[in-house]
């Protein structure tokens, strides 16, 4: 009876011994159990990219390849290869298989020992791995395969799509101008923003090569990271020089540059690069030195005139035109006028009876003034002016489009008004006051 007893209980404590291990094997094995649950692939300040569902790997620069488990392991291998089948080890070169791993800490470049690896930007965090890798400029393009292993278990097979490197920039609103006032130092916003656009597929580090001219321009609110298919538009300031007459300022494209470089490119192991480390293209300046609307006519030798070609009035308005002589010279002046009334010209700071004669500098502008009034309205006017330098005269008209009475402004209509009668108002109770004040004092 004891000994059915005890065989009883060794069977029984055999069968929990055998339950315990089971329960660990399997507690152990789900320890291990690990999945990929996202992979993505970009070029380091970049989005991931893909062509039909495939994932893009660039060659000839620095990818990041980060790769997020559920479960955690410590060992995580990539395969990389061309085409659908893994290269025979006797034909693996750089242009068809690489291969790297992550075990316990240690990063390593498996089949080229440290080239295409970089060990200080690759990173590890619970259930997330960030190799920072690349494969050689000369690598196959096309479609490649990429497996994920973790001891020696593969977790994931992906068709990735290889590409080249493709730098492009492209510039509109160009060119960039500026109008400045003439003799003057001051700073100028140009007139628009240049648009700069990257066509290619890495992001680009800009600056803008000013040359020779990188005392005269500066960018304004400049951001050197250009991503892939970005557009970014700036504007240029220029700080003007006192020494600049009348005139215009052209900056060829070839004087004036910006430039994308293109970073984190893997060296070649050939002398040769397939990829160049950055590409530029010319932009284009033009200021333009005189009064906004104004026209730019040059006379003899440095000697210019600037006026106002169209101009519109109302009839019965007063308007006071200006026009401006610079130059080394002596230049008589004739104005005259049609369907208009001048009633006064100035030059300079005097008033002058037309014709009249003055000697301009190339240091300063010497302005004519012409006080006009329209005749008629809805009629055309004109200021002719007859400039004769050296018995050689040339005549500018300004056109004046004279349109109906100038409409009242009833805001000051109104204002005046209210101002009229509260006036009107108060001297009435004053006399009032004062009538009273009056009679009240005979009566004592």
């Amino acid at each position: 009876m004891n000994g059915m007893l005890n065989k009883k209980q060794c069977i029984s404590t055999i069968i929990f011994f055998l339950l315990i291990i089971n329960l660990l094997t399997l507690v152990t094995a789900g320890q291990y159990d690990v999945e990929i649950i996202d992979l993505s692939i970009l070029v380091p300040n970049s989005e991931p990219r893909f062509q039909n569902e495939k994932p893009i790997w660039i060659r000839g620069i620095w990818n990041y390849v980060n790769i997020s488990t559920f479960g955690e392991t410590s060992d995580i291998s990539i395969v990389f290869y061309y085409g659908d089948i893994p290269v025979n080890p006797n034909n693996r070169n750089e242009t068809n298989y690489y291969e790297w791993e992550y075990d316990h800490g240690a990063w390593r470049d498996v089949q080229h020992i440290t080239n295409y690896l970089q060990e200080d930007h690759c990173h590890q965090e619970t259930k997330f791995f960030s190799f920072f890798i690349g494969i050689d400029q000369y690598a196959n393009l096309g479609d490649w395969t990429l497996e994920i292993l973790s001891n020696n278990d593969q977790l994931i097979t992906q068709q990735i799509y290889v590409e080249n490197v493709i730098a492009s920039l492209s510039l509109k609103t160009i060119p960039v101008s500026f109008y400045v006032l003439p003799f003057s130092d001051d700073d100028y916003m140009s007139e628009e923003k240049f648009t700069v656009e990257n066509a290619g597929n890495v992001p680009l580090i800009l600056h803008v090569d000013y040359g020779g001219y990188d005392n005269l321009f500066s960018t304004l609110d400049f951001n050197e990271l250009l991503n892939p298919g970005q557009k970014a538009r700036y504007h240029i300031l220029l700080h003007s020089r006192s020494s600049w007459g009348p005139g215009t300022l052209t900056i060829k494209a070839d004087d004036i540059s910006v430039i994308g470089e293109v970073t984190h490119i893997i060296p070649p192991k050939k002398i040769v690069s397939l990829i160049k480390s950055n590409i530029s293209i010319g932009l284009p300046i033009n200021i333009i030195i005189g009064h906004i609307g104004y026209e730019l006519e040059p006379l003899v030798g440095d000697i210019t005139f600037q006026y106002i070609k169209n101009l519109e009035i109302y009839y019965n308005e007063i308007r006071e035109v200006f026009a401006y002589i610079t130059g080394n010279g002596e230049i008589k002046v004739d104005i005259s006028s049609e369907n208009l009334i001048i009633s006064d010209i100035y030059a300079g700071e005097e008033e002058v009876i037309t014709p009249f004669t003055i000697r301009s500098t190339n240091t300063s502008e010497y302005p004519i003034s012409v006080r006009i009034k329209g005749i008629l309205p809805n009629t055309t006017g004109y200021i002719h002016y007859d400039l004769d330098v050296g018995g050689e005269i040339k005549r500018y008209t300004t056109q004046i489009d004279i349109g109906p009475p100038k409409p009242l402004d009833y805001d000051l209509w109104n204002t005046t008004q209210i101002i009229t009668v509260i006036i009107i108002g108060f001297m009435l109770i004053l006399i009032i006051y004062m009538i009273y004040a009056q009679i009240k004092h005979k009566k004592k």
